[in-house]
């Protein structure tokens, strides 16, 4: 049997904040992976913190995920703004994305944090799929 690789969870991030028009206004497509470095702002991008099989009986049919989603600017107002449009752009969202079958995005929590003159929030989102064969 092969499973669907719930590691690449990523990838529903990435197609929701593609498919968000504000996010592409603000970014200009500056959507990447775990860390950019010296990226041009404003930029956005996610990590994978934590993923876990929520089994029922002997097949985890559940997976949850935790991702942190960093919304990166060179001013607090333009963070704020760009915090905004990701958050309507992922939150609550459901369904087949980038293939997975998502049961919800649920918004946990924001921090903002300064660093290398770049205003940051980092906003912490859990995502559900169901395991699927191939």
């Amino acid at each position: 049997m092969n499973m669907d690789n719930p590691n690449d969870i990523g990838k529903v991030i990435k197609a929701l904040l593609d498919a968000s028009s504000e996010v592409e206004r603000l970014t200009k497509g500056r959507v990447y992976p775990i860390v950019a470095l010296k990226a041009d702002m404003p930029c956005v991008v996610y990590t994978k913190t934590d993923m876990s099989p929520a089994a029922i009986k002997d097949y985890p049919s559940f997976c949850k995920a935790t991702v942190t989603v960093s919304c990166i600017a060179k001013s607090y107002t333009e963070m704020v703004e760009l915090s905004g449009a990701v958050l309507d752009a992922i939150a609550e969202k459901s369904g087949n994305i980038a293939g997975k079958e998502v049961t919800r995005v649920r918004w946990l929590n924001a921090r903002d944090n300064f660093d290398n003159d770049a205003y940051i929030q980092d906003l912490d989102f859990e995502i559900k799929i169901k395991q699927l064969d191939n």
